[in-house]
């Protein structure tokens, strides 16, 4: 075996197994080139994206990409301090799961990043604040606890009331009421949805037929959401409606 360091991919590969042994379903990326973090770890319906390198500067500035591109729930840039050598592929994950880390959380604008590390540091229950909005020194336990923990408050049930009531008054007050009484269009939305369904009564109910066509329009946007994570050369919905406008945006993916 040739001499020097081991190559940054082929840590964080050696990383995503060292976290898998912990209980973790984390998959490193092994294709360059492509808009995908290093390693994904999937928790709880979630995605949670790690940046690893041997430069910080280089982790933080990609794991707040991952953010902008909307391609993971939650980032973490991870900066090996030290160089591996190029030992074998046993013993260089020993050395890993022997090693501490220097990382920082990279949050989406929505999640209250104080409230976030707050509930991580209890959850820990380490006596002392471990986890900061800076850089924090962990090993891999502690790692994948932070994973689990981050994870755990972003799924948190009244973090999902919050956005229910939130999608509700949006259904109810941005789409209903705008299209209430709108000649007719409720018939034509029934005629394209409801008879798919072989329904044959026509409509009597506006408001249901128009919630109807607005929840079915958030599970498609949300399907694709979830179908760009894995083709990663579809956009955000969200770039076609700034360029498009909400209407036409919906036609061009």
């Amino acid at each position: 075996m040739s001499s020097g360091f081991v190559h940054e991919e082929e840590v964080n590969i050696r990383l995503a197994d060292a976290l898998n042994e912990l209980g973790l379903d984390c998959r490193p990326e092994r294709v360059s080139g492509k808009r995908r973090p290093d390693i994904r770890c999937f928790y709880n319906g979630l995605i949670i994206g790690i940046e690893a390198s041997y430069k910080d500067r280089d982790a933080e500035e990609d794991a707040g990409k991952r953010i902008d591109q909307g391609i993971v729930d939650l980032a973490i840039a991870l900066h090996y301090p030290v160089r591996y050598p190029n030992i074998l592929k046993d013993k260089l994950i020993e050395q890993i799961k022997q090693s501490q880390f220097n990382v920082k959380i990279i949050t989406p604008k929505y999640v209250k990043v104080s409230s976030l590390l707050q509930f991580i540091n209890q959850q820990l229950g380490t006596g002392r604040p471990l986890v900061t909005s800076g850089w924090f020194t962990v090993d891999i336990p502690t790692l994948t606890n932070v994973i689990r923990h981050a994870t755990d408050y972003l799924i948190q049930e009244s973090e999902i009331e919050e956005e229910i009531e939130k999608i509700k008054h949006v259904i109810n007050n941005n789409f209903v009421n705008s299209l209430r009484g709108g000649g007719g269009v409720y018939r034509e939305i029934y005629d394209v949805m409801y008879r798919l369904y072989g329904m044959q009564s026509p409509p009597t109910d506006e408001d249901l037929v128009l919630a109807q066509a607005a929840l079915s329009l958030l599970l498609t946007a949300t399907f694709y959401e979830h179908v760009r994570n894995i083709h990663t050369r579809l956009s955000p919905l969200d770039s076609y409606v700034r360029r498009y406008g909400p209407i036409e945006a919906l036609r061009k993916p």
